[in-house]
């Protein structure tokens, strides 16, 4: 940006032209001059300005990012923009494997040069302040957008930087040559790839593939090709073409094959693939049937297959979590997710070798075979899995030693655990209490999942009364609250587990229950709440019609009755335990992210490790807190001035925003 320090509304900056695609007919040229002109009644966007050449043809329109600002300057007669096109870039027919490519998709860039109209009529005082903050603003929006187009690039880079730097020996060497060919690629190609990687595949039409970043898209995917990171559809199954085709394209093949009229999309896929229509097919030919399906849908190209996995392993190590992918990033970017700052010290690996993180890729497969057996009511495949599942556990668990609990998670014995878990419910809903009391004894028997240990110890006492294993069923709930990995909701239950089956006459002594046992012994008052059912069905919540005559959940009911006369007009919220994570997360803040190795691995990580000196911290400042009075904690800065943020901070303490500030402060002064 070079503006002139004589008056604001004069400078120079550059933009691509948006829409080019729907304008391939009128030829665009570098140097060629062309001028902008408003339209107000786009239906798409009131502040449009489209780019027209000399003769009046349609080149596209500004970004949207700019013509919002630059719109109002040009109907106030602000300024006068000149505009040339800077850079203009061609995708020219080429061939590739005997396939030729007519698309001739073209990218550009403007230079816009702006004057002030000097005898433009000077409008308000506050007008012309409103102005300048446009002029601003479009100004910002440039700076912006000269960079916008290539920061996932950049963001790919930084992350197989990380990887490479941090988790080397996982990779054979064909794969850290592969890997970092990638950088020598050109930045056409670059941008090219992390688009397709980021797109629903696997199969990408050629002729539909346009990037208004990516200057010659067919000399990219040739480069591509060339470096094994893009295949091209040589011995594609046809049906798997198929779906990229549109309902005309299909009608259009059906009409030329002359086997059938094809009423849906659908039905002209079911057409192609079951069996029970092979003999009309055979009418065609398949080998024609197979030239005129490639005849419409033209040359495609997928991801390498080796690429996919590597891809998936890059993904895998920088997140170190499945639910995170590579759009974390554009989250980030627009400012839709925000991260504390904290630095990434990791001391140890989280795969200490190859061996180890294929044992996890497997394990995290076969939970996927899991979710989709489930998902399609599989029993067979489930039983299956599960079976695989509980001997391989067996195996892992007489040869693999415990890691830290952070760390643990990212063992296959962790993925299989939490497979046994879900084939012991599983097991439990088909009534076979006997299959599922054994697996939740290995369950416990292991180490694996200390998380989970309360869980398994209270189904597993549920289970044996199920079998009227009374007693069993006693003493394992006995056993269980003398686990320290056993805490919160679950040892309440198992508390109250006890004190239900330990009455007589079942055992002739009286339980010395223990100091730690209050919640478990003290009597509370019990408040019946009344309310009309919309709905009975197992597995599906329970809606009422609340105290205002509306349709509510049994929370609102419980707080509409306590808001009443009846209930003491009281004001609550339904937080579950978001309350408390808000105020943990603000008060023991500079513990979370202090500098302590192996707490953090990544930078966008939602898990925290409290591990090694991070706990003994906690612990302390847990205890200043639990001692302190309610005034010192309310006048907390932390809690005066950034719990209120307008804005999502992703970590511990992230429910301060949906609570809101006067939720927060009563619960802060409660």
């Amino acid at each position: 940006l070079n503006s002139e320090t004589r008056d604001i509304y004069n400078g120079c900056l550059e933009a691509r032209i948006a829409g080019r695609k729907y304008h391939r007919d009128v030829e665009c040229q570098s140097g060629m001059r062309v001028h902008l002109v408003r339209e107000p009644e786009n239906p798409m966007d009131t502040y449009a300005v489209k780019v027209l050449t000399a003769d009046g043809l349609s080149l596209g329109h500004i970004p949207k990012e700019l013509s919002r600002y630059l719109s109002p300057l040009m109907d106030k007669g602000v300024v006068d923009v000149q505009v040339i096109i800077s850079g203009a870039f061609f995708n020219c027919s080429q061939s590739f494997q005997g396939y030729v490519s007519e698309s001739t998709s073209e990218a550009a860039r403007l230079k816009l040069d702006l004057r002030e109209i000097q005898s433009r009529t000077i409008g308000s005082l506050s007008e012309e302040k409103v102005l300048a903050v446009k002029w601003s603003r479009l100004m910002d929006a440039a700076d912006k957008g000269q960079d916008h187009g290539c920061r996932y690039q950049q963001n790919f880079l930084y992350m197989l930087q990380v990887v490479l730097e941090r988790d080397l020996h996982l990779f054979t060497p064909d794969e850290i040559e592969l890997l970092e060919a990638f950088r020598s690629i050109s930045s056409d190609g670059q941008r090219l790839f992390v688009r397709l990687a980021q797109r629903k595949g696997p199969w990408f039409r050629l002729q539909n593939i346009f990037y208004e970043d990516i200057g010659d898209t067919n000399s990219a995917v040739h480069e591509l090709v060339e470096r094994r990171y893009l295949v091209f559809d040589a011995d594609v199954n046809s049906s798997e073409l198929l779906e990229h085709l549109t309902v005309q394209e299909l009608k259009d093949l059906a009409v030329n094959s002359k086997i059938m009229v094809v009423t849906s999309k659908t039905f002209f896929l079911v057409f192609i693939s079951v069996p029970a229509y092979r003999s009309k097919r055979e009418i065609l030919g398949s080998s024609n049937l197979t030239a005129l399906i490639r005849e419409a849908t033209g040359p495609c190209i997928r991801i390498a297959e080796t690429v996919e996995v590597l891809l998936w392993r890059l993904q895998r190590l920088f997140f170190l979590n499945g639910e995170q992918e590579f759009h974390v990033f554009l989250l980030v970017d627009i400012g839709r997710i925000n991260y504390p700052s904290y630095r990434c010290a990791r001391t140890m690996p989280v795969f200490a070798s190859r061996e180890d993180f294929l044992a996890y890729e497997q394990a995290l497969q076969l939970a996927q075979v899991v979710d989709m057996s489930l998902e399609a009511g599989n029993s067979e495949a489930l039983n299956s899995s599960f079976r695989k599942a509980r001997t391989t556990l067996e195996l892992i668990n007489a040869h693999t030693e415990i890691k830290h609990p952070f760390l643990a998670r990212f063992s296959a014995a962790w993925v299989y655990a939490t497979i046994c878990t879900v084939a012991a419910s599983f097991l439990e809903k088909e009534r076979r209490y006997a299959e599922a009391v054994n697996l939740f004894k290995q369950l416990l028997s292991m180490q694996y999942c200390p998380g989970r240990r309360g869980y398994w110890t209270l189904r597993l006492s549920i289970d044996l009364e199920h079998l009227q294993r009374l007693e069993e069923s006693l003493l394992v709930a006995e056993n269980g609250l003398n686990d320290f990995n056993v805490r919160g909701g679950d040892r309440i239950a198992l508390q109250r587990r006890v004190l239900r089956l330990g009455k007589l006459p079942r055992r002739w002594y009286v339980l010395c229950l223990p100091d730690i046992w209050p919640s478990a012994t003290t009597l509370f008052l019990k408040v019946t709440i009344m309310g009309r059912p919309l709905n009975n069905a197992n597995g599906m919540k329970s809606r009422f019609y609340g105290y205002d005559g509306q349709q509510c959940s049994v929370e609102d009911l419980a707080l509409q009755y306590y808001a009443g006369e009846d209930g003491g007009g009281w004001k609550g919220v339904h937080s579950e335990s978001g309350i408390w994570l808000t105020l943990f997360g603000l008060l023991m803040w500079d513990v979370i992210f202090s500098d302590v190795p192996d707490v953090f691995q990544t930078p966008f990580q939602v898990l925290v490790s409290f591990y090694r000196g991070c706990s003994t911290v906690l612990v302390c400042r847990l205890h200043h807190w639990t001692c302190a009075r309610i005034h010192s904690i309310q006048s907390e800065p932390r809690l005066l001035n950034l719990v209120f943020k307008p804005y999502a901070m992703v970590e511990l303490g992230n429910s301060w925003l949906r609570l809101g500030q006067s939720t927060t402060g009563h619960h802060v002064a409660g």
